[in-house]
Parts: C-alpha cells; sequence; structure tokens
C-alpha cells in the first residue's frame, strides 16, 4: 500500500512540474509575440519622430498601441533609450518566484 502512495505522489509531482515547464513556455513565447508587438511600434514612431520615444506611454499616446503593456506575469515591460537604440526587456519570470 505503500509503495502504490510513494508512486502516486512521486507521479503527481513529475505531473506538477511539467506542468509548471509548460505555463513558462507558453508566457516565454507570449513574451516573445508582445516584445515583436512593441517593436514594431517602436519602429513605426521612430519612422514618422526620427527618434524612438522616451517611454513606452508615449506609443499609447501617439494610438500605436492600446496600453501600456505587460507581461504574462502581470509586470511591465522595461525600456531603456541607449545611444541613440533601446533597450526592452521583461522581468517578469525572475520576479515572478517560479
Amino acid at each position: 500500500m505503500i509503495a502504490v502512495l510513494l508512486t502516486f505522489l512521486i507521479l503527481g509531482l513529475i505531473v506538477a512540474f511539467g506542468t509548471f515547464d509548460s505555463v513558462d513556455r507558453v508566457n516565454y513565447e507570449a513574451t516573445k509575440a508582445d516584445i515583436r508587438l512593441i517593436e514594431s511600434s517602436l519602429k513605426s514612431f521612430k519612422n514618422a519622430h526620427g527618434s524612438y520615444p522616451e517611454n513606452l506611454e508615449e506609443l499609447v499616446e501617439q494610438g500605436l498601441m492600446k496600453a501600456n503593456p505587460v507581461d504574462p506575469w502581470g509586470y511591465e515591460y522595461n525600456y531603456l533609450l541607449r545611444n541613440g537604440g533601446y533597450q526592452l526587456w521583461s522581468k517578469g519570470l525572475q520576479l515572478s518566484g517560479q
């Protein structure tokens, strides 16, 4: 009986950790898609204004995005102007504690 319970416990743990991996993969792919969309909006802004915006809110104000984007973990994307270009990233997975 104990062996059967132990087997179910081990199988449950395998399934649980496999599910978290799947969720992380889905969130990662969603983040990549979001970043591609934001980058497209940034390029449109630069084409129209000659430079990248100071912050992502300007994309919303110009109608290039509907709202300030948040990653699948609920955190805003990070955007930093740097030497005529920009850096764009998500810290969601690290901050979510998963």
